[in-house]
């Protein structure tokens, strides 16, 4: 019974948890600073020049992006450490099994 209850609490967590870093993800794209990065005049360019510069060469993108895997990463795995360790405390404080 108490292996059922972990399975569907973990489950329960990485649901959610996907469901944190495709938000996560959503917003810090749509927040990404676009109008100094993104070339809109692709018929001027040349060889050597890239169309859209990847948001990780740009300062400021750069800083948004950082800042958003902390924000999708580290929230879903405290919340998963924590349900760790009171999973691990709540088993420690059951009463000892007797042997008939």
């Amino acid at each position: 019974m108490a292996i059922q209850v972990v399975r569907k609490l973990f489950r329960l967590w990485l649901v959610l948890s996907l469901v944190w870093i495709g938000g996560v993800a959503f917003q810090t794209w749509r927040d990404i600073p676009r109008d100094d990065w993104v070339r809109t005049d692709v018929n001027e360019l040349s060889d050597t020049e890239i169309a859209v510069p990847l948001g990780i060469f740009h300062p400021i993108a750069r800083v948004f992006i950082e800042h958003g895997v902390k924000l999708a990463l580290i929230p879903p795995t405290i919340v998963l450490a924590s349900g760790f360790v009171f999973i691990w405390a709540f088993r420690r404080f059951r009463p000892p099994k007797v042997a008939p």
